[in-house]
C-alpha cells in the first residue's frame, strides 16, 4: 500500500530487510517505523522496539500489531532448534 500511495503523497517510500534488533539506520532517520506482526518472533522484542525508536525523528511515529508473547505462540517450542539450527533469508526474522 505504502509504495502505491507514496506518488500521491509526494514522499518517499524505502523497504529495507535488516536485523530488526540491530537497525542498520542512523538515529533520527525515520519518520514512522511499523512492525506487523513480527516482534512475538525476535528473541529480544523490547530491544527491537528500542531500535525502532532510535531511528524515529522527533515527533516521528511507531506502530506495532503482535498476536501476543513469543512464549506463548501455537509454535514457541520450535524457536530455540530454528534459532540454533537454521539459517535461511526466506524470513530472516523468524529463522534468527
Amino acid at each position: 500500500m505504502a509504495r502505491e500511495n507514496v506518488h500521491a503523497e509526494n514522499g518517499t517510500v524505502q523497504f529495507q530487510r535488516m536485523d530488526a534488533e540491530d537497525l542498520d539506520l542512523e538515529k533520527n532517520s525515520c519518520d514512522a517505523a511499523l512492525c506487523a506482526l513480527g516482534l512475538m518472533y525476535v528473541p529480544d522484542p523490547l530491544q527491537s522496539v528500542h531500535e525502532m525508536y532510535r531511528v524515529l525523528k522527533p515527533g516521528g511515529r511507531a506502530g506495532f500489531a503482535i498476536w501476543g508473547e513469543r512464549k506463548n505462540c501455537g509454535w514457541a517450542e520450535i524457536f530455540p532448534v530454528v534459532d540454533k539450527r537454521v539459517a535461511t533469508d526466506v524470513w530472516p526474522i523468524f529463522f534468527h
